[in-house]
């Protein structure tokens, strides 16, 4: 009887090296792809969240990476007659349900929200997702309040944000991740002025 082993373990070689090969191909290719359809959701976002809807410059073009205690915040300015009014900062959190949770956050230059937007998430879909204005208006709720701590906590939690039953775990990391981004603003922004 013949072993037919090592000519199994040749054709498997082979088929895999060709699947790896299709799928770094089509990763390739779809790349482009990909990250215009981002870079387009982030600017939709930045326009529906932006601290006045009368800007003169491009904000995904004067973009700034900032470090500040050992978190990384992407922060887009908003001018107006050379004048800055208002930024949305990117921040995100691991501590959301499914982990990593990202957000835009629009201030205005007193401190208060224009806006928050999710950009990316792994919530559970019917459920956690729910903070995605996409799936709910729960998120538009946020515009306004102020940079104060009880206004962005759940009413269940003391704070004056309406509870998203099913999704506290969700609802929790975006307000926390959102109030982060707003204190992030009074420490280093408003200080600093950049």
């Amino acid at each position: 009887m013949r072993n037919n082993h090592p000519i199994s373990a040749y054709l498997l070689a082979i088929v895999v090296m060709v699947a790896v090969a299709s799928l770094t191909i089509g990763e390739l290719w779809t790349r482009d792809t990909r990250h215009h359809a981002e870079q387009e959701k982030i600017i939709q976002n930045l326009n529906a969240i932006a601290p006045f809807v009368d800007y003169d410059n491009n904000p995904s073009l004067e973009v700034q990476y900032h470090k500040y205690k050992n978190k990384n915040y992407i922060v887009y300015p908003f001018i107006k007659d050379s004048r800055l009014i208002g930024y949305v900062i990117q921040n995100e959190t691991q501590s959301a349900y499914n982990g990593l949770l990202r957000l835009l956050v629009g201030v205005r230059n007193d401190g208060s929200c224009s806006g928050v937007r999710v950009v990316q998430h792994r919530e559970t879909p019917g459920l956690g997702d729910r903070i995605d204005a996409q799936h709910s208006r729960w998120i538009l709720n946020l515009k306004g309040l102020p940079i104060e701590q009880a206004s962005w906590q759940l009413q269940q939690d003391g704070g004056t944000v309406a509870n998203l039953t099913g999704a506290t775990v969700s609802a929790r990391a975006t307000l926390n991740t959102a109030y982060e981004a707003l204190l992030y603003f009074t420490q280093v922004l408003e200080q600093n002025g950049s």
